[in-house]
């Protein structure tokens, strides 16, 4: 009966649009019963819908090898693993696409992007999140595509959970809050990338994994060293504008406002002070 209750209640939670939650009653059903397919089945749902691939398609395969599984229970979970084969394209293909559209643009100049590339991108990650709704990575993906399109506050709003360390999402949280000129979160999103980004800078050894995750990284190391200046100055205006040496004040607002030029919202924000 419990069994019955944890896999039903399961999904209720997946109706619902809460995978983790349904997962948990899973696992709990599992426990009780090993064998209870239906259950891995929908554990193999959950984990795929979350973004834990390797995890769901372990949880699918078991279903799929297991000798006491019958012919439906194996059809069910090779239909997970036809979903997540479609997501895992997807996002494969999406993280080549905008690891290019980084390294090729450099933020030289939005005209220059390739809009279709970014409008397609999106179209893509469209069909991935309805199957892996709460992946962090497709999210992480889909703020990198909303940038390149300027839509900086939705970009923002994906972004925006500190707990998610991983270093794409870094990178892109570092990009997105320079150019919204939010300088303090910029550096902080900046300070576990360092250590890589100067060493691979001088050419030292580092991890191979993190490196290859480094989304340009010469550009970041340009952009941690412009927000540190810019960041210097504005604080320094600021001391010498409540000083009432304003011409202090000036020299250090026109000073950053030069390092602002892939920034709109940083350019305003010095003219203002400038004005």
């Amino acid at each position: 009966v419990q069994v019955g209750l944890f896999s039903n209640r399961a999904a209720a939670h997946m109706m619902l649009g809460s995978p983790l939650l349904a997962a948990e009653d899973c696992c709990a059903a599992l426990k009780l019963e090993p064998l209870h397919f239906k259950a891995q089945i929908r554990l193999a749902r959950c984990l795929l819908q979350l973004g834990h691939f390797e995890e769901a398609k372990q949880e699918a395969f078991d279903v799929i090898n297991h000798k006491f599984s019958n012919t439906d229970q194996k059809s069910d979970a090779k239909q997970v693993l036809n979903d997540l084969e479609v997501t895992q394209h997807i996002v494969d293909e999406v993280a080549y696409q905008l690891r290019e559209l980084e390294e090729s643009n450099d933020q030289q100049d939005d005209g220059g992007r390739d809009k279709k590339c970014v409008e397609d991108v999106l179209q893509s990650l469209k069909i991935a999140s309805q199957l892996s709704p709460q992946s962090s990575f497709i999210a992480t993906l889909k703020a990198e595509a909303l940038r390149f399109a300027g839509d900086l506050d939705a970009a923002e709003k994906l972004v925006e959970d500190v707990s998610v360390k991983d270093i794409r999402r870094l990178c892109i949280r570092a990009r997105i809050y320079f150019e919204l000129a939010d300088i303090g979160n910029c550096l902080e999103s900046l300070a576990p990338l360092m250590p890589a980004l100067e060493s691979m800078n001088g050419n030292g050894a580092g991890s191979p994994k993190f490196e290859d995750d480094l989304i340009n990284p010469t550009e970041l190391l340009i952009l941690s060293q412009r927000a540190h200046d810019i960041n210097q100055l504005k604080e320094r205006g600021k001391t010498a504008f409540s000083a009432g040496d304003y011409a202090d004040a000036m020299r250090m607002y026109s000073e950053a406002l030069g390092m602002c030029k892939y920034s709109k919202t940083l350019q305003a924000l010095f003219l203002s002070n400038i004005c």
